[in-house]
């Protein structure tokens, strides 16, 4: 079941959804942008993020994926799928491993290597985010 992370969430907040099969890689990414006063809603893979999309918590504007992760879809799969189903939701990888080609990506969708400081991927997303 997909976790809101900020306490006081509704539908007018941008919301950043978090994808991250790595508890403490997640947890890091949560609180940085919690802390930052951003709302956060946080999976553990693609289908729990799928199901916070079609649930309607909050008004997610960004999906930050990491792109090796457990079950059906993969971190690349679920971007593309948001891209398509969802294309006002700005796109943020992330991997260890070799970053996919900007053509293996949606169109627009930004990508950002591991390991990363969590205080650059908030700079990322508040950038996106004031964009969305």
């Amino acid at each position: 079941m997909p976790r809101p992370c900020h306490n006081v969430m509704n539908a007018e907040q941008k919301t950043v959804l978090v994808a991250e099969d790595e508890p403490l890689i997640r947890l890091a990414v949560v609180e940085a942008l919690t802390d930052a006063g951003i709302a956060v809603i946080e999976a553990e893979d693609a289908a729990e993020a799928l199901g916070a999309l079609n649930s309607g918590f909050g008004r997610i504007v960004l999906l930050f994926t990491d792109i090796n992760m457990p079950g059906s879809m993969n971190g690349l799969d679920l971007a593309h799928h948001v891209h398509s189903s969802w294309p006002h939701i700005a796109i943020l990888i992330a991997s260890g491993r070799f970053p996919p080609s900007p053509a293996a990506r949606p169109r627009e969708a930004r990508f950002i290597a591991k390991p990363y400081n969590p205080d650059d991927v908030v700079a990322d997303i508040r950038r996106m985010v004031a964009a969305a």
